[in-house]
Formats: C-alpha cells, structure tokens, sequence
C-alpha cells in the first residue's frame, strides 16, 4: 500500500471528514491533498471514497460573502450584462487535468467551489462565433468579420474590447447547497483501449471498469463586459447560445456542460439596445433549428465519430418544422459520408421514414 499523504496531518483531515463537522472547508484542498493511500478497502478504493466525501462539500458563509461582493463589483459596471445559468445535467470543466486522481476539475484556488474560467468561455464563444460565421457566411462582409473579431476577442495586433468573467457557482442553486457531486465513466473494453500488444477486439465477457470522478451542478452566473451595451448584449447573447448548443468543460458529446438561462440576471433590459449589424453576426435563417448549422459544419473525417449524437439529439426534439430541417441536415452530411458506410446504421431507415411521413418526394 503506497502512502498518499503525510501520517503528521491524518488527523485534520479525519476532523474535516467527520459528521458534524461546521468549520469552513476546501473541498479543492481535500481532493488535492485528502487521499489517504492509494490502496483498497471494502471493496473500493480509497480514490473513489475521497470522491464521495468530496460530494459533501457545502459552499461555506466565507463563500456567499465572497460572491455577494463579487456581484456587487458587477452591478457597479455601468456596460455589464449577467444572466444566471443553470447546469443540466452536470459540468466537467478541468476533467484531464492534473492532480492524484485519474481525473481532475477546476475549483476556485481560494473557496474550493467549481466555477468556469473566463478563458473558457472566450475560447467556446470564438468557436462557436467561427462556425455561425462560416453558416451565415454571406450575411458578413469582411470589413464587419474583423470588426467582431477584433472587438470580441482580440487580433494579434489588437487585444480584445470585451471582457468574458469567470463564471462563478451562484450560492444555494444547487442541492442542499453541495455544487459537487460523485460521477463515473465506466471504460466497459479497457483490453480494446489500452492498444499494444495486449489488445483485443471488444466482446461480452470484458470486464468493466468504472472510474469515479467529480462532476459539477447548480446555477452559475456568467457575465460580460463590452464597450457598449451593445456590444455586452451581443457578445452575451453569443455565449448564451453557445453554452446551451455546445456546452463547456468535457463530455459535451455525452451530455454534459450544457447550461440554460433562468430568470435571473445583472443589468439585462429586456430589450438592451443592439445594432443590426451585429446582430445578423450568428443570425440562422427564419425557423431553422441551431443543430442545422453544427451538422453542417462538420467535416466528414467528424461524421462517423459525431454523427450518432446529433441523431439523439434530433429523437428528443418535440416535434415541429424544425425538426424535420434537422433530419433533412443529417441525413445530407450522411449522403455526403457515402452510401456504404450508412450500412449498418439503424437510424438511418428511421430517419427514412420519418422524412417520408412528412410528406417528402423520395
């Protein structure tokens, strides 16, 4: 059995560990620092045991201080726009990063709570910027492009006029007021995976591995600051969207990451003012569904690995006109992949049917 920690601090730890327990904690400290050993017992390792103790972590009073004034320092903004967002199912953000567990999430250095980094939001709101502008293309002159670009996220001769904010975890927005919780990705032909010489072709008698790991959940309040309002209305509207059709942190394909608006905001009118040049930068034509454009825009080398998800997505869909722009986009970039490689794929005459049902001409 290998050692983890130091036996001199044991007994902090088992305070912190121990029902009751009212002082504030670090719940980014205890996954850091809190493994015991890296051995076994009743079954379960003492990884996946650190996790679940983790999961009880409430967001302290120094905490909900902290955030209260952080909040007020937004409401003084004058250019600002917040909108609260709440996590469905549950956010990854940090899950290959480093630390003594297989897998990692980013926490706030100083209070242990799981918020998502400004950095990440930018990068995700310029993707997603990227693609609405190769959708809509014609709607963009040039001149206009480098103006987004240059105001939104920066050139390399220009850095950028808009200000994207960490996103922190919004105080009792989760149950119980506990933001983590315990997860798992369960690797079910890890001889198949593992490659070398070892490996061998998937079959039902592998044995499954479950990997615990810590997920996020709870409202968030994602905030940004433009030169203008709007600017901030546009740029806001951008990463809204972007958060909601793509998702941020890991396992978007899966489902997570994906965060919606609620009703709350910070200096968001109902009606912000907005120039229409701005806002045609990710207008989509009349009724046509935001999946349309993600289908698209993928690549054929993205189809196979990609494609499966989207027809999950498009199944859950009330529906509507547009869903059926949806199966008309999925079915194209599966036309596009080539006729024998759709054998096989059980969706497909499913898909079929669904457009004929619609009333389409074959």
């Amino acid at each position: 059995m290998t050692r983890a920690r130091r036996e001199a601090v044991d007994a902090a730890y088992e305070a912190v560990l121990r029902p009751g327990y009212r002082a504030e904690s670090h719940a980014g400290l205890l996954l850091d620092r809190g493994l015991r050993d890296h051995g076994k017992e009743n079954g379960e390792t003492h990884g996946a045991q650190l996790i679940g103790q983790v999961a009880q972590f409430r967001a302290g009073a120094l905490y909900r201080a902290a955030y209260r004034r952080w909040e007020a320092l937004l409401r003084g903004r004058a250019m600002l726009l917040a909108v609260e967002m709440e996590a469905r199912p549950a956010l990854i953000v940090g899950l290959g990063g480093a630390g003594v567990l297989e897998t990692a999430i980013t926490l706030n250095h100083t209070y242990g709570t799981p918020f998502i980094p400004g950095s990440a939001l930018k990068g995700l709101a310029r993707r997603f910027f990227a693609q609405a502008r190769q959708a809509n293309g014609a709607l963009l002159q040039p001149a206009a492009t480098g103006d987004y670009e240059r105001v939104l996220f920066g050139t390399p001769d220009s850095a950028g006029y808009t200000v994207f904010h960490d996103a922190w975890y919004v105080p009792g927005s989760a149950p119980d007021d506990r933001p983590l919780q315990r997860d798992v990705i369960t690797v079910h032909h890890p001889r198949y995976y593992a490659g070398g010489a070892n490996r061998c072709a998937p079959w039902d008698f592998d044995d499954p591995n479950p990997v615990p790991f810590v997920s996020a959940r709870g409202c968030y309040l994602v905030a940004v600051d433009g030169p203008t309002v709007a600017w901030s209305h546009f740029a806001l509207e951008l990463l809204t969207r972007a958060l909601a059709d793509e998702g941020a942190g890991g396992k978007t394909s899966s489902g997570y990451g994906r965060l919606f608006p609620t009703d709350r905001g910070i200096n968001y009118p109902d009606t912000a003012p907005s120039s229409p040049r701005v806002a045609q930068a990710v207008a989509r034509p009349t009724g046509s569904h935001p999946l349309v454009a993600q289908i698209e825009a993928l690549t054929l080398a993205n189809v196979a690995p990609q494609i499966d998800a989207f027809v999950q997505r498009w199944r859950a869909m009330p529906e509507s006109e547009t869903k059926a722009q949806v199966a008309h986009a999925i079915r194209a970039k599966a036309e596009a992949k080539g006729r024998q490689w759709m054998v096989g794929r059980t969706w497909y005459p499913e898909l079929e049917r669904y457009l004929a049902d619609q009333g389409e001409k074959e």
